[in-house]
């Protein structure tokens, strides 16, 4: 082994020296950090002097007549407006419609302001309608916390999930509302389902109490007692139940938006489609009540199909030849349905995914209410607090990976939506 160059107390020095070097840099960070909002608003300042500068030196002009150009998009209820600053500020203006088949038309989506929370998630995740899409935001607005709610179904769960957004937005004042107003919708919703399912922090002791027990409806309550076996059993097929129901409406308003979408745009055949794949849609709820809970339904299953194949098959293609068309159509109706089908049995992760929550919470309540002892108890409490972090935390998670996934991807498909809008990004001054 060679000797090092340096000795042990040299090295340590140096580390001394790097330690308070360290220190003053973090002091100095967090001075800087106070005037963080002003640089990030001198910096959208600064983006926005390129960006006009990159457009006047990109302006076409004409040397002889020394005339400079640009184009751009405007909305159709901000016409009278830029004539109004043309004719004042003295340059021409020539306005022409969008061509039918400009893919570049960007897509501006006006929403009241208690919506635009779901539309902040949708810009987040880069999900925009095309210019001629459905706009699923109403949609997504009125079915996001429902499929939240049943995902988590814990009402203490969401009044953590309300004070965390609470004490965020108080530490980011100037952060955009709407990710808070989100936050607040969605806690409230599972609060208001915890409540009337009885179910708080899955601890029956809490929802025996007073002011918990007024809320709960008996034919939704949640059963404490695994031993019940009946009791466990009723809970788990009502859940299944409603997630199946919440899935009918859920793709059923999508279709019918679609409808009333194909419709306002002239196009008949289309929207008589959609009203074939709803009444199929029907027809495939009634099959999981036969399949799950022994309904006796298989004769409107396949009358519910078979109406619903014949308008699609008939009405879905322009083949002249009829026999070619409903050849045609049947096999993609066959392979189609059984997509349908699958969307339909996703839902079930609603029933999987809140279920699993509560057994996990209820567990580990009882490991700390049957601790006998300090040491026991010690741990029972450490396991609890461990339990429901990881629950709140799945939970969390639960919002994207499988409630917005059942809009994005499910009844986005039913309204053929494919995201291929274009942000509209007005030219304007920000900052300064």
């Amino acid at each position: 082994d060679f000797i090092p160059a340096e000795s042990l107390a040299d090295l340590r020095e140096q580390i001394e020296t790097a330690e308070l070097q360290r220190e003053e840099l973090q002091t100095t960070l967090q001075r800087l950090s106070h005037s963080r909002i002003e640089v990030l608003k001198h910096i959208a300042y600064q983006e926005t002097l390129l960006q006009f500068t990159r457009i006047r030196e990109g302006m076409a002009g004409h040397d002889a007549l020394n005339v400079n150009t640009f184009t751009g998009y405007i909305p159709v209820d901000a016409v009278d407006s830029v004539l109004h600053d043309a004719e004042a500020d003295g340059y021409a203006v020539v306005i022409e419609d969008v061509s039918d088949d400009d893919p570049n038309v960007p897509t501006l989506t006006r929403v009241p302001t208690w919506v635009r929370s779901i539309e902040a998630l949708f810009s987040f995740f880069g999900s925009r309608p095309g210019y001629k899409e459905v706009d699923s935001t109403w949609d997504a607005f009125i079915a996001l916390p429902f499929l939240v709610a049943l995902l988590i179904g814990d009402a203490g769960y969401g009044v953590v999930y309300g004070i965390v957004t609470w004490l965020a937005r108080k530490k980011l004042p100037h952060a955009k509302p709407e990710p808070f107003w989100l936050g607040y919708t969605l806690a409230g919703a599972t609060i208001v389902w915890g409540a009337v399912t009885g179910n708080w922090f899955g601890s029956s002791v809490v929802a025996g109490l007073a002011p918990f027990r007024w809320f709960v409806i008996p034919s939704l309550a949640a059963c404490f007692d695994l031993a019940d076996q009946e009791g466990v059993r009723a809970g788990i097929f009502l859940s299944i139940w409603i997630s199946f129901l919440g899935g009918l409406v859920h793709l059923g308003i999508a279709r019918i938006r679609a409808l009333v979408h194909c419709l306002s745009q002239g196009k008949t055949n289309s929207a008589i489609t959609h009203g074939g794949w709803f009444i199929v849609l029907v027809g495939i709820y009634l099959l999981t009540q036969a399949m799950f809970f022994q309904a006796n339904t298989m004769f409107y299953t396949l009358l519910a199909v078979g109406m619903g194949g014949l308008i699609i098959c008939w009405f879905g293609s322009n083949e002249p030849n009829i026999v070619k068309r409903m050849l045609l159509s049947a096999v993609s109706f066959f392979m189609d349905v059984a997509g349908v089908f699958g969307d339909m049995l996703s839902y079930m992760r609603l029933f999987a995914v809140g279920f699993t929550a509560f057994i996990l919470a209820l567990l580990s309540n009882m490991l700390l209410e049957q601790a006998a002892g300090v040491a026991l108890t010690s741990m029972g409490v450490v396991i609890a607090i461990l339990g429901h972090t990881l629950n709140i935390a799945l939970g969390l998670l639960a919002i994207v990976v499988h409630g917005y996934r059942l809009h994005l991807l499910e009844a986005s498909k039913h309204m053929e939506i494919e995201s291929a809008g274009v942000p509209y990004q007005p030219l304007r001054m920000i900052g300064k």
